[in-house]
């Protein structure tokens, strides 16, 4: 039953994606809050289909740890619902994206008329210059950042390889950082497939303040966010697989 309610969302979600997709490509011509209106839309049709169809429900702890615009944001990154919910969450965010998700049909028609700042992973240190460049233009007009620093999803209870990244950001910005954990891979698995019934919990963490050396900052960071993802993981669970997942979302 459960496997045929995950299909049935799938189906549901790809038509909504693709239905909408096609019907409102034309919003992008009137500039970024039009396109970005839409986008919440269509999240929040995302969400709603994954908990009327497969019965995924999501709540957020800790969102009085959010300082004052602007700030880091790194999360945890287990499913698509990580990439769907922060636009309902911090709503005029900016968000550090890899490149080649703007060549996708549809995703990235819209995603690259936002606030994103897009890397080519495969640039070397020019992507990192492009990334303290890009992110610093966007904390500068008042925008939260949002990244996820292990740069592509984990399995649960996998612990990832954060990227320098993050670091680098922490210390050309000198903006406090907040980690995020999550546990949304139990629940929520690539894309639609793999939706199971249970509740999401998004783990709001509280800040690591400007002023530490970047190993010491790069510890604390992956500790908050491995150790707050860990503790929301039910009890016995044991994780699908040892890798990560390099998954275009």
């Amino acid at each position: 039953m459960a496997n045929f309610r995950s299909t049935i969302a799938k189906l549901v979600g790809y038509l909504w994606t693709g239905v909408l997709g096609a019907l409102c490509w034309p919003v992008v011509f009137f500039g970024k809050p039009a396109t970005f209106a839409f986008g919440l839309f269509w999240a929040k049709g995302v969400l709603a289909i994954s908990r009327i169809f497969a019965g995924v429900t999501w709540k957020v702890e800790g969102l009085e740890n959010l300082p004052e615009k602007p700030y880091i944001l790194a999360s945890k990154h287990q499913s698509f619902f990580d990439t769907a919910i922060w636009s309902l969450l911090i709503p005029d965010a900016a968000y550090v994206m890899k490149e080649e998700l703007l060549t996708q049909p549809i995703f990235g028609w819209f995603i690259r008329h936002l606030d994103i700042v897009a890397l080519d992973r495969s640039a070397g240190l020019s992507s990192l210059r492009k990334l303290l460049v890009d992110s610093a233009a966007k904390a500068d007009a008042g925008m939260p950042v949002i990244i996820f620093p292990e740069g592509t999803r984990t399995v649960p209870g996998v612990r990832g390889r954060y990227h320098p990244g993050v670091a680098a950001m922490y210390e050309k910005l000198a903006l406090p950082v907040v980690p995020v954990g999550t546990d949304s891979g139990v629940y929520w698995d690539r894309g639609f497939k793999g939706l199971k019934a249970g509740e999401i919990t998004v783990s709001i963490q509280p800040p690591i303040m400007p002023g530490l050396g970047k190993r010491e900052f790069l510890n604390q960071i992956s500790d908050a966010i491995e150790d707050a993802s860990l503790a929301l993981l039910p009890d016995g669970f044991e994780p699908a697989g040892a890798q990560t997942t390099d998954a275009k979302d």
